[in-house]
């Protein structure tokens, strides 16, 4: 039990000091700018590629996938057509609110972080 309370904690650390840098005008929104592009661009698809390494693709996995972009296309469709007499950035919003994001790509390596220690 005690590794998975320092690994939480050191989650929480790393987000506590962000906050504080960011009260004290150490960070500022460029620097989030920043950083969202090398999450974006760097980080996220290498921890795609990474999670990929003991994959055993098979037939059966373009199932579930289709059925998520069938629904991601359906609710965008849907989005779209309760915007359509809208500003175009407020059907913008209502195609991307309706879909959200998907927590899950986050919160799947955060959560599997914690596996190797509970084993």
């Amino acid at each position: 039990m005690l590794p998975i309370i320092v690994k939480a904690s050191g989650f929480i650390l790393v987000i506590l000091l962000a906050y504080v840098l960011k009260q004290k005008g150490i960070l500022t929104s460029e620097h989030g700018r920043g950083f969202s592009i090398i999450l974006m661009t760097v980080t996220l698809p290498c921890a795609l590629l990474v999670s990929t390494r003991s994959l055993n693709m098979s037939a059966i996995l373009l199932i579930p996938m289709g059925l998520g972009i069938a629904g991601n296309l359906l609710l965008l469709g849907i989005g779209y057509l309760r915007g359509r007499h809208k500003e175009p950035v407020a059907q913008a919003q209502d195609m991307i609110q309706l879909v959200g994001y998907n927590i899950g790509t986050f919160a799947f390596p955060f959560v599997q972080s914690f596996s190797r220690l509970a084993t």
